[in-house]
């Protein structure tokens, strides 16, 4: 017969539990951190594969047209990828804290009227970008509504949709790195909602004074919101005030950013880091300078 010393006491059962759940909490944090990397790594990929598709298209195209023949909608998928390209990449400068802005607080000492004013900027750019994320859901709707295609069928609001996507990411970014804080990350959630409600009932606006949000807007760029903040801010403010329908900013941004000349920026950019990568810049010189003697 088993000794009941031998049995497991109560403290020891206790000790085993806890063991195994510790096990089992280190585990499921093991997966989140595995899944947030896989989340991260994609987000990462998409405008690289973006990029990369902007760059074979005209290749293809320039090697079909030798053939006698083309590529369906070249040019019109590398305007559009363009478009990508840009919402994606700033999605990831925001993922990054890496937006255009003021660097302000930056010369400030460490205190709470530093924290104050990057989770005021902070708030403000969530609540424009809300505004901005509100305006290019009705574009996409409209255009949904309407049917427009691309080549090869592509409807056209598939193409739009990163323009939601992009905004929804940037918001909420903001919103959260507005500051380390659980109170200024609600602060910089309010923001957002606070845009989220205006951009839903633009109404509310029209026919007020538009200085008071020009202020705010002023100040928020000023202690470090994005540059593009105050653009869109401006716009979608003026906007609101006048009763235009808040589509017409985004629909402006899609027309910009799917134009076609706009295409050749991210590509010279590219051929740009390539050559400073290849470290070719120091071959030039060093040519010009053997053929030439300086």
């Amino acid at each position: 017969m088993r000794d009941e010393n031998d049995r497991p006491s109560h403290d020891d059962r206790m000790e085993t539990g806890e063991s195994q759940l510790s096990g089992l909490e280190l585990e499921a944090g093991e997966d989140r951190s595995t899944a947030r990397r896989w989340i991260r790594r994609a987000e990462e990929i998409l405008p690289v594969l973006a990029l990369a598709a902007m760059t074979l298209l005209p290749l293809a195209e320039i090697v079909a047209r030798r053939l006698g023949t083309g590529v369906p909608g070249a040019a019109s998928f590398t305007q559009h990828l363009t478009l990508w390209v840009t919402f994606l990449g700033a999605a990831l400068a925001a993922r990054e804290g890496k937006l255009l802005s003021l660097a302000t607080t930056s010369f400030w000492r460490e205190g709470p009227w530093r924290r104050f004013a990057e989770i005021f900027a902070g708030a403000v750019g969530a609540g424009v970008t809300a505004i901005l994320f509100r305006a290019s859901l009705e574009l996409v709707d409209v255009e949904r509504e309407f049917g427009s295609t691309l080549a090869l069928d592509v409807p056209v609001w598939l193409a739009q949709a990163v323009m939601p996507v992009g905004f929804a990411l940037i918001a909420l970014r903001l919103a959260w790195r507005a500051s380390e804080r659980w109170w200024g990350r609600f602060l910089g959630f309010a923001g957002l909602g606070i845009g989220l409600w205006l951009g839903q009932m633009p109404g509310l606006l029209e026919g007020r004074p538009d200085w008071p949000g020009v202020a705010l807007i002023l100040v928020a760029t000023a202690l470090g919101s994005p540059i593009f903040a105050v653009l869109g801010g401006f716009a979608v403010l003026f906007f609101m005030t006048d009763g235009v329908p808040l589509a017409a900013v985004p629909s402006e941004t899609y027309r910009l950013a799917t134009s076609p000349l706009l295409a050749a920026i991210p590509l010279f950019t590219l051929t740009g880091f390539l050559l400073a990568e290849g470290d070719s810049s120091r071959r030039l010189v060093r040519v010009f300078r053997a053929w030439f003697g300086f």
